[in-house]
């Protein structure tokens, strides 16, 4: 039998449990990646009231969630170890992350890690204000994006401003 890459989602929400684009398009690809044989899928999420998935080929690891009455940044950070220490202990081969899901100590997955920063909202805010409550994102972002094998772009202008950030050998 042949080994099956072990892959790894990291999200920090699923549709219908949470609604927006981000998190239907995390559904739509885990039940895509679930239809190959040669996946060994494992899904990261904050969903403890159940499986959220119906396929069984799906390995469901729940962690608890961010609190949205702190901020957002701190929750995120504390919620992005939670999912480091999961992945550890699963070793997966390819660890693909929705947005800041895989932030803390993600050095130690360089080498494996797939980054899809969706909408990108940090490098498109309008008014000073906005730019300016974007900057820690950005800073955040283009950490990330050191860390990260691959950068993953839903297309269109969001190309282009990942071709402006990123830095390619």
């Amino acid at each position: 039998m042949e080994k099956r890459i072990r892959v790894c989602f990291c999200t920090d929400g699923i549709y219908p449990q949470m609604m927006g684009g981000m998190q239907k398009h995390s559904r739509l690809l885990c039940e895509s990646l679930a239809g190959f044989s040669d996946i060994e899928l494992f899904v990261i999420h904050p969903h403890g009231e159940g499986k959220v998935f119906s396929d069984n080929r799906i390995s469901e690891i729940y962690i608890p969630g961010i609190d949205q009455r702190k901020n957002y940044l701190f929750e995120t950070y504390k919620y992005s170890k939670r999912v480091h220490d999961k992945l550890k202990s699963i070793n997966p081969d390819v660890i693909y992350s929705q947005g800041l899901s895989v932030w803390y100590n993600a050095s130690d997955f360089t080498k494996k890690l797939i980054i899809n920063p969706h909408g990108l909202e940090p490098y498109q805010a309008l008014g000073f204000k906005n730019k300016l409550l974007a900057v820690p994102f950005r800073i955040l972002f283009e950490y990330l994006f050191k860390k990260a094998s691959v950068i993953i772009s839903l297309g269109g202008r969001l190309t282009e401003i990942l071709k402006n950030v990123v830095s390619y050998p």
